[in-house]
């Protein structure tokens, strides 16, 4: 018979107290349904139930800014679009402003014109809910637009800000007014028309456009209108870097200069303009290249043309043609500077709505990996538990069979 020792008293002891936890530690987790209840239980994994907890705590954080984002969004859509339909109209009154034969219509037009400029204002100094203003860049306090001494400027910041949602994404919050309503080139976008107030002949000019863009030189050019050695109406044209262009080089001006033909176009340096009309001997027009204007100013500066009277002087009407053809010009780049931008914003918000889904799956997911990793499994904790209870059992039955075998010695002595 093996003699039992303190050293085996021990062991079975400190077998015991083991059991004992393991058993404590399997009703907690069944109590409780999780798989830790102390941390220093199972460090790691304690370490990547944490880490799942924060990301998920983080994609929770987004939901708040993706109703906050897709709100401001729709703010962008709603007065981007209502500015885009104002605009065409504005291009159709335009179109009409040329065979409008009264001074009291083209006022009456004038009118109508304001209550659009105003429709644009109120666009642009579209306030959100907390009364910020969407197009103020960082001055969200500050209206964007406003008309100082007959000319309307921008108060706003030039910078955007954004708005996370959703890991590594985030969208355009706060917009720079300027970027959509201040940015926009006049005429057809590459160069202007205009006509000398001193005219007195009665020709005027369509916008022009680029017709050769591997030949075309930006330059400020002087159209001048003169007699060539034929006594014909003819046209030169110098460029203020550029030199004389029409006639060629080393020809003389004028008297090597083209003959003028009504309705005709003039082409040089790879753009084209369509004049009509007769101009007089010294009748200048000057091709510069765009600038950039806001398109209150530009709108403020048609409803003057409307509002000045010509009457039947053919003078001043081609004058007016004139300066109607680049307002046609100016606000077609408006229209298109709106339309793209809608575009624009309406590409955001779909950005919005696919992280949105995107955040609702990935919470999904990492609810399933969290509960993995911290619930507990009722049948896995009952097998478990059953055995150590049947572990433990047989520990103590062999510990009351040691401490019976020493009695028995203590006994025998």
């Amino acid at each position: 018979m093996r003699i039992p020792t303190d050293s085996m008293f021990q062991q079975q002891l400190s077998l015991m107290s083991e059991q004992f936890q393991r058993v404590a530690r399997l009703y907690q987790q069944e109590a409780y349904g999780k798989k830790l209840i102390d941390n220093s239980d199972d460090p790691v994994l304690a370490s990547q139930i944490s880490l799942t907890n924060d990301f998920l705590t983080d994609l929770r954080s987004y939901g708040q800014n993706i109703i906050t984002s897709r709100n401001r969004t729709s703010l962008f859509e709603s007065s981007i679009g209502d500015a885009g339909n104002t605009v065409d109209q504005i291009k159709q009154i335009i179109q009409s402003a040329g065979s409008i034969k009264t001074d009291s219509e083209r006022a009456a037009m004038a009118n109508q014109l304001k209550g659009y400029l105003n429709v644009l204002l109120n666009d642009a100094n579209t306030r959100d809910s907390n009364g910020d203003y969407i197009y103020g860049g960082f001055n969200v306090g500050v209206q964007p637009y406003s008309s100082q001494n007959g000319t309307y400027v921008y108060q706003g910041d030039y910078n955007t800000s954004t708005i996370n949602i959703g890991p590594n994404s985030s969208v355009l919050y706060n917009e720079s007014g300027y970027r959509v309503f201040g940015n926009i080139p006049t005429g057809n976008g590459t160069f202007t028309v205009t006509g000398t107030a001193g005219n007195t002949g009665a020709a005027y000019s369509t916008p022009g456009s680029v017709t050769n863009s591997s030949n075309y030189i930006a330059d400020t050019y002087t159209i001048t209108f003169v007699t060539n050695s034929d006594g014909k109406l003819a046209y030169q044209v110098v460029g203020a870097v550029s030199g004389q262009v029409i006639p060629p080089p080393p020809a003389t001006t004028p008297a090597n200069a083209p003959d003028y033909v009504p309705d005709s176009d003039v082409t040089f340096n790879g753009m084209t303009l369509h004049f009509y009309g007769n101009p007089d001997v010294g009748d200048t027009f000057t091709v510069a290249p765009s600038q950039k204007e806001n398109v209150f100013n530009d709108l403020q500066g048609l409803i003057d043309l409307l509002n000045t009277p010509i009457g039947s002087d053919p003078v001043k009407t081609a004058k007016f043609n004139q300066a109607l053809s680049q307002y046609s010009a100016t606000f077609s780049q408006v229209f298109d500077q709106f339309v793209n931008y809608k575009s624009e914003v309406g590409t955001r918000m779909q950005v919005i709505l696919n992280q949105d889904t995107l955040n609702k799956n990935m919470i999904t997911n990492e609810k399933d990996i969290y509960s993995k990793l911290s619930d507990a499994d009722p049948v896995a904790i009952g097998t478990d538990l059953s055995q150590q209870l049947f572990y433990m059992q047989a520990t103590q039955d062999c510990y009351l069979k040691i401490q019976a075998t020493m009695m028995q010695l203590l006994q025998m002595k």
